[in-house]
């Protein structure tokens, strides 16, 4: 019974050694050790909000770190205050949220996505100790995730016709409008209030009738464009042909961001 004992508390004091290990092997700044993914230790409220995969939301962020390399990986809600870049939409002061993906000091994945659009930008950075950039071996600059949504499907053509969109307009910069028939033609249009764009197609053998048509669309509602224009004419031998209204037709909308 006694040697029982003996283990028992042997082992408790073991146990709490450990506690005050945790607690106390810290350094003269921070006295309690903080937990990481390689040692047991006390938690933050900034890594429990991680560890659940919250954001944290810092409106300070650029204050605390001026240069963006010394901000330590998470995902952030945050202001952007890291001076010009090259992603449209993202200005000082512009709501982003960041994240920023980690192997070593030397190799980063950030990703920043705009406040209003969404819009997604990343940029990788791979240097060394002696190197002089950030960006090392990666191409300079954030590249953009381009992000498409099919908006209409079907067959539009009389001038006057409504089409319905599945989604809000104003949530994409460019339209891309395929032509049904005259070689499936393609078209990027970017969102205006009146958008117009023009297409050409020659006929196929020895025809020398070469078709011109220009298409018209306004916005008349969030998620509405009304065919205002829909005119097609031709040009052969004969010399500049009349207007054939509503032949070319609109096959397929897509929202491009």
């Amino acid at each position: 019974m006694m040697n029982l004992e003996k283990k028992k508390r042997d082992k408790s004091i073991d146990w709490l050694l450990r506690q005050a290990a945790i607690h106390f092997d810290g350094d003269d700044q921070n006295p309690h050790l903080l937990a990481t993914e390689f040692n047991a230790g006390l938690a933050t409220p900034e890594t429990v909000r991680l560890a659940k995969g919250q954001y944290l939301i810092d409106n300070d962020l650029g204050a605390k770190y001026p240069n963006m390399s010394d901000i330590p990986p998470g995902k952030y809600w945050t202001r952007w205050a890291w001076g010009s870049n090259d992603m449209p939409g993202v200005d000082n002061g512009s709501f982003i949220k960041l994240h920023i993906y980690a192997a070593t000091s030397f190799y980063k994945l950030y990703v920043v996505i705009s406040g209003y659009f969404g819009d997604t930008y990343y940029k990788n950075t791979h240097t060394t100790p002696n190197e002089g950039n950030n960006d090392g071996y990666n191409p300079q600059g954030w590249r953009k995730l381009v992000t498409e949504r099919t908006l209409f499907t079907g067959s539009a053509s009389d001038p006057g016709r409504v089409i319905q969109l599945n989604d809000e307009i104003r949530y994409y910069r460019n339209l891309e409008i395929t032509i049904n028939g005259n070689g499936g033609q393609i078209f990027k249009v970017p969102v205006l209030n009146r958008m117009a764009f023009q297409g050409l197609n020659l006929s196929d053998g020895n025809s020398s009738t070469t078709y011109f048509w220009e298409i018209e669309l306004e916005q008349t509602g969030s998620n509405q464009l009304t065919i205002r224009r829909n005119d097609e004419t031709f040009i052969n031998t004969a010399g500049l042909q009349g207007k054939v209204p509503g032949s070319v037709s609109i096959g397929v909308i897509k929202g491009i961001n």
